[in-house]
């Protein structure tokens, strides 16, 4: 049976890459009837931040891309904290040390430091320089009687070719003499990623290994383990870096990675899914639009294109957009902006007022930009209104006393008979041009230069807050 996972470190926010990951590894195990597992990987205590796990959790959910076990709903394999699992790590270790594939390193943070200096002054890459690796039975005995904190070291073959093979790079091959001598578990009793990651792998029956390209250079120390264990090994497939469109790494110095900005900025998480599900893939018949369901019917892993995919804020703006106007359906959108809408509007006006606005929204956080021109209170800029109409302020103020009377006596106060009012209107001011006639009774009315429809919004605000601000307005010329 498939069986994916994905293996976070709760060291901070969730990462959008994370959430690509996460999406390759939940289709892949949808597809073929599978399983996908979240394993907590919390062995780096000194960066472990304790609301993580939390928030990595809540994205999952809103992503609607739920696991099949984790440490959250337990499972076959629990536990799923590495942390809970030392004893395990301990064992196997041991079983490396007995083999002769690992060994005892006692070499002082000092010592250490110091070669890594003689190293790098000598342009050498910072590697262990195996000062421990040939002790004796009797020396490491020595030096455990002595209670001489140690590590444990990966004995890493010496003079031969690793190979790799990845889903979609094919076979890289790796000379020995350039992977370390990893330390394997630390002075502190906790294993390191790469001895952990591969045991918990094993015993957890996971078929399809997908993590991102930076972990490729590692991947020899991880074939060597299951060699020296006898393990078979996993599918390996390596995710394409995400970069920015400078062909930067995306990172939160060039653009957005926490998940949480986009949740805050009112992005859709179908939307989003849909986006990074085309980042170095493409749909068979090219579409851009289509949904998780169909993703995971269509996607294969040998189709991503090992190049690093551009994440183009841009466009996922313009598809979020795309979901708003033409996959939601109002009574979704409606929900979905509560959630967002600080204004003090009713529900009625907010369902009145939202085919005015879907057009405008490309992030749902926008609705309160785009609706302060329903407030009361909004007060109206003169000098703006001066500006739009390139006007004296008789002229203006003419203007807005007929514009008051004419809406004033229209009993209807529909969309139509609004249009018609204003329209109407113009014929008696041919010298005003059409932008400047219109911006002005825009700004007037609705205190935006930018607003939804004219006439709608009008229509909107209903007629006796329409003809308090005319009349505000007049006041001040």
């Amino acid at each position: 049976m498939v069986h994916t996972r994905f293996a976070p470190s709760p060291t901070g926010f969730v990462h959008i890459g994370s959430i690509y990951s996460v999406l390759l590894d939940f289709a892949v195990a949808r597809k073929n009837h599978g399983k996908f597992t979240i394993r907590i990987e919390d062995t780096d205590r000194n960066r472990y931040v304790a609301d993580a796990e939390a928030k990595l959790y809540e994205a999952i959910d809103w992503f609607g891309l739920q696991e099949d076990e984790s440490s959250r709903k337990g499972g076959k394999f629990a536990p799923y904290h590495q942390s809970e699992r030392l004893a395990v790590y301990q064992e196997y270790v041991q079983k490396l040390i007995t083999s002769g594939n690992a060994y005892y390193c006692f070499c002082t943070t000092e010592r250490l430091d110091q070669m890594r200096k003689d190293q790098q002054k000598s342009g050498k890459p910072p590697m262990y320089d195996k000062h421990c690796r040939n002790l004796s039975a009797e020396e490491v005995k020595a030096n455990l009687d002595k209670k001489i904190p140690y590590v444990i070291r990966l004995k890493v073959p010496e003079n031969i070719d690793i190979e790799v093979n990845d889903l979609i790079r094919g076979k890289i091959f790796f000379p020995s003499k350039d992977v370390d001598d990893q330390v394997l578990l630390k002075s502190d009793g906790f294993p390191t990623y790469h001895l952990a990651a591969i045991v918990d792998d094993h015993l957890m029956e996971i078929t399809h290994i997908i993590r991102g390209e930076e972990w490729l250079p590692s991947s020899p120390k991880h074939v060597l383990l299951y060699q020296m264990f006898g393990w078979q090994m996993p599918v390996l497939f390596h995710t394409p870096t995400l970069r920015n469109p400078d062909k930067t790494k995306l990172s939160k110095r060039k653009g957005h990675t926490n998940v949480g900005w986009y949740q805050d900025q009112g992005f859709l998480p179908e939307a989003i899914l849909n986006f990074i599900g085309q980042l170095g893939w493409t749909h068979p018949e090219g579409k851009e639009i289509f949904s998780l369901e169909e993703f995971v019917q269509l996607f294969k892993l040998e189709d991503v294109s090992p190049a690093g995919p551009v994440f183009d804020e841009t466009k996922l703006r313009w598809m979020n957009g795309k979901y708003i106007r033409e996959i939601l359906s109002e009574d979704e959108l409606f929900e979905r902006i509560k959630k967002y809408l600080t204004l003090a509007i009713s529900d009625q006006q907010l369902k009145k007022v939202i085919p005015l606005i879907k057009e405008r929204l490309e992030v749902l956080s926008q609705v309160n930009d785009l609706l302060q021109f329903l407030l009361p209170e909004q007060q109206i800029d003169v000098e703006l209104v001066k500006k739009q109409s390139k006007k004296t302020e008789e002229e203006i103020k003419k203007l807005l006393i007929d514009l008051q009377e004419a809406l004033q006596t229209d009993e209807e106060w529909t969309v139509q008979s609004i249009e018609l009012d204003i329209r109407n209107l113009k014929a008696s001011y041919p010298d005003w041009g059409g932008r400047n006639y219109f911006m002005t009774i825009r700004v007037v009315t609705t205190a935006f230069p930018v607003t939804p429809p004219l006439f709608e919004s009008i229509e909107v605000l209903g007629k006796e807050l329409v003809l308090k601000r005319v009349e505000s307005v007049i006041n001040k010329l």
